[in-house]
């Protein structure tokens, strides 16, 4: 992260655009959100408070203000729907491809695919968590984002972190339990994480 600040605008443009814009998709859905318009938004922020002084941590800046631009929106959809429950979207398939190519370097192309379908599935369940426990859930396990970090990004306290990532945990294996219809592969990826 500390290169991030050493390089150029536009080099740190290139790199984090993609990365920020399928985060917001992930975490917030699509539900009409514009996630190419929040993260347009959380780089005009960044570039903002950049002009003002050094940011120590443009990337974490980045995403803080990408999740608060995408949280103030779905906050104001909700008082307009009067709390009428929204559809989630499908998982975003950069998501995907960028899982599958670094299962890939792990492990051979065939287990790597096998992998990349059981999380496709375990992504899928992500969707059914409350928001909260969907933020942590993904920052740590699918950003691979280090634990504080992740609470940075979020603003909360490490321990509330770590108390939401269980809980969400929890609920995702009691999920995954009940489910008779889940294929084959979740367990070879469920191994995998365990021992990741």
């Amino acid at each position: 992260m500390e290169e991030d600040a050493l390089c150029s605008p536009e080099d740190f443009f290139r790199k984090w655009y993609p990365i920020v814009r399928a985060r917001v998709e992930l975490l917030y859905g699509d539900h009409g959100l514009d996630s190419e318009a929040v993260t347009d938004d959380a780089f005009v922020a960044l570039f903002k408070a950049q002009r003002e002084g050094p940011v120590p941590h443009p990337s974490g800046y980045l995403l803080t203000a990408a999740f608060n631009g995408a949280r103030d929106y779905h906050r104001k959809r909700r008082r307009r729907l009067w709390g009428h429950p929204v559809e989630p979207a499908d998982l975003p398939d950069a998501v995907g491809a960028a899982a599958y190519s670094s299962l890939a370097h792990m492990t051979g192309p065939a287990e790597a695919l096998e992998l990349r379908e059981g999380e496709r599935y375990v992504l899928g369940l992500v969707n059914r968590l409350p928001q909260k426990l969907r933020e942590v859930f993904v920052l740590v396990h699918v950003a691979r984002m280090d634990r504080e970090e992740a609470a940075r990004v979020l603003d909360i306290k490490p321990s509330a972190l770590r108390a939401r990532l269980s809980r969400a945990s929890a609920k995702l294996r009691k999920i995954i339990d009940k489910d008779r219809n889940k294929p084959e592969t979740v367990l070879a990826y469920l191994e995998k994480k365990a021992t990741a």
